[in-house]
Formats: structure tokens, sequence, C-alpha cells
């Protein structure tokens, strides 16, 4: 299939779909040169609440395009990258935008993105002044302890919106990260659902995080 007609195709099932609704694009295999088409049609056009790009082969450059897309949108409330290859460099554009520039977008999905801390510290300076995104998925990315103090220092002082956070299959968390993990379980008085499953923590530890989270109340908790 040649360019003119793989763009025709996604141009064709992006018409199918109604105004204001959830546009679902995975696993189509779509690149960064595809974005420019997904912002036209799916973001500007049908002015979608539902964005699903996971699964495919988006890079930092394509995450770019579509930061500069959610410039003062209105619409779009829940954006789903997971699994492509946007890396710090594509999550700094996507921060620098939801800084300041963005008062709908409510989840932001990034697992599996090659994201370091680095990425986390972009992340760290967007939830400071983001007032809207509740929902931020990190799963299976390149977070170490020092990440977590990013994000945990952030939830303690600054964020008082977020309330899902995800941080499953990140390898690079450790036992050191315990007490970034009581300061936010003690102090954060938002978040509803934190999950931590098959990070690199000691089942010693793991009990000790549950045992601390059993006192709040309507909490979702998973180590």
């Amino acid at each position: 299939m040649d360019e003119n007609q793989r763009n025709a195709q996604l141009e064709n099932e992006i018409n199918k779909y109604d105004l204001h609704s959830k546009i679902d694009l995975s696993f189509h295999q779509l690149t960064d040169y595809d974005m420019n088409i997904v912002i036209k049609q799916a973001i500007i056009e049908k002015q979608c609440k539902t964005l699903l790009l996971n699964d495919n082969l988006i890079s930092s450059e394509g995450a770019t395009i579509i930061a500069n897309a959610l410039n003062n949108n209105k619409t779009l409330e829940e954006l789903n990258l997971w699994n492509n290859k946007i890396s710090d460099d594509g999550v700094s554009a996507l921060a620098r935008v939801l800084s300041n520039n963005n008062e709908t977008l409510r989840s932001l999905a990034l697992g599996q993105n090659q994201i370091s801390d680095i990425g986390i510290q972009h992340l760290a300076e967007m939830l400071k002044t983001n007032q809207t995104i509740s929902r931020l998925w990190l799963f299976s990315n390149e977070i170490t302890d020092n990440g977590v103090k990013i994000l945990a220092d952030v939830l303690v002082h600054n964020n008082q919106n977020l309330q899902w956070l995800d941080l499953r299959l990140n390898k690079l968390m450790t036992d050191l990260c315990f007490d970034s993990i009581h300061n936010i379980l003690k102090y954060n008085r938002t978040l509803k659902k934190f999950w931590m499953e098959y990070c690199n923590l000691s089942w010693q530890i793991k009990a000790k995080i549950r045992e601390i989270a059993q006192n709040k109340e309507d909490f979702n908790f998973g180590a």
C-alpha cells in the first residue's frame, strides 16, 4: 500500500465517527507522518472527546504535533498514547502545553513510552499548574526511585487534582522509594486510585505500604 492509499484509508476511517465521539485509532501502525491527518480530522473537525492512539509508532516528533494541537483545545478529555515511542522529548512537549494552555484534558495515558525521570520532571512541573488532569498512566516506563520522589513532592505540596496514578511495571523502582510512597499516602488528599504492582519492591516493603494504605478511606491501592 502506497502512502496516498494509506492516508485515504485513515481519512475514511476517521470520517466514520460522529462528532464529539470516542475515536479509536489504536493498533493502526500510525507514524508521526499520520499525525497531521489525525489532528485535522479527529481533533479539529470531529472535536472528539476521547482519542485512542495506543500501540502505534508515534515518536517525540508526533507527540509534539499532538501537543501543538492541544493549545486552547476545548473538547478533548482523554488522550491515550501508551505503547508508542514518545520518550522524554515528547513528554516535554505535552507537559509544556498542558501546563498553561489546556483546561479540558482529564486523562493522559503515557505507559510504555521509554519515559525516564527526565520526563517525570516535566510532568511534575505540569502538575504544579494544571487544574484538570485527574488520571495519569505511567506504567512500564523507566522511572526510578528518584522519579517517584519527584512525583511525591508535587503531589504532597502542589497538586490537588490528580485522582488516579498508575506506576505499575516500572522495574527501576525499588525499596528506596518507600519514603516517597509513604508521603503520598499520608499527605495527599485527592488521590483515590494508586497502582504500583510488578515494580522491584520487596514483599516486606509492599506489606508496609499496604498497611498504610488501608487507613485511607475510599482508596484503591495495588502493590
